[in-house]
């Protein structure tokens, strides 16, 4: 009984030991002219984190209204520009600590997001399809980067007569080849008599294991299954699409 009362008597009295908040206005008029930026930081009570302003008793009455382990969040301007954080009418405010987290693969990223969206509660629009939505707006934006971070392009132009092509690819595009990204139509683009020499060499000849190079269509098939497509990618999509006879776009 005498814990109940303890419990009620903390978390009812919060309200009238706290202040009642204040908003700083010049903090508020920085923020709208876009030179503050604001975000909420968790305060661990235990570390002595919080303002010196805040009196050890107060500190003890918002550390007994919380369950234990927890601490309180509160908001931390900072300096768009620099990142340092800025000072308030309230005091200066407790600095951010980012943890950073590594992963060595891409689908153990979006495998660790998407356990996070299915965990997710307190609105009806975190559904069963949320993780899986998710995952494939992830592996969309992974797709998109890697066709984006590329070797360079070799230098070194295929002379007929004088070169075999597979030989060549081997020696000239051996790292676009050990990172899967050589295609048909980059090769078409940066090399058109090498591009010509494979195709005439693929007519009657299977490419070794160790020469993948992508057709324009598995290229197409790979852009048509991000399935999240952004703006300058549109047209792209639909024109794909429309030549595969899919008309309901």
């Amino acid at each position: 009984m005498g814990k109940q009362k303890q419990t009620n008597e903390t978390g009812e009295g919060l309200k009238r030991r706290l202040p009642e908040p204040k908003i700083d206005e010049k903090l508020l008029d920085r923020v709208l002219s876009g030179k503050i930026g604001i975000e909420p930081v968790q305060v661990d009570l235990t570390k002595g984190t919080i303002s010196e302003k805040v009196s050890e008793r107060m500190k003890t009455v918002v550390r007994d209204s919380l369950p234990k382990g927890e601490g309180v969040v509160v908001v931390r301007a900072f300096d768009l520009t620099t990142g340092e954080s800025v000072e308030t009418a309230g005091g200066e405010q407790p600095e951010a600590k980012t943890t950073k987290m590594q992963f060595g693969r891409e689908e153990d990223f979006v495998g660790f997001m998407q356990e996070v969206a299915a965990k997710a509660s307190g609105s009806p629009l975190y559904d069963d399809s949320l993780a899986e939505e998710l995952g494939k707006f992830l592996k969309s934006h992974f797709d998109r980067a890697r066709e984006a971070h590329t070797p360079p392009v070799p230098e070194r132009r295929y002379i007929p007569r004088k070169d075999e092509i597979v030989p060549f690819l081997r020696e000239v595009w051996s790292e676009w080849l050990t990172a899967e990204q050589l295609t048909m139509p980059i090769l078409k683009d940066a090399d058109y008599r090498a591009y010509q020499a494979l195709h005439n060499w693929t007519r009657k000849n299977n490419l070794p294991a160790d020469v993948r190079i992508k057709t324009s269509s598995e290229t197409t098939d790979e852009f048509l299954a991000r399935d999240y497509f952004r703006r300058d990618e549109i047209f792209r999509a639909a024109s794909a699409l429309s030549r595969r006879g899919i008309k309901n776009i």
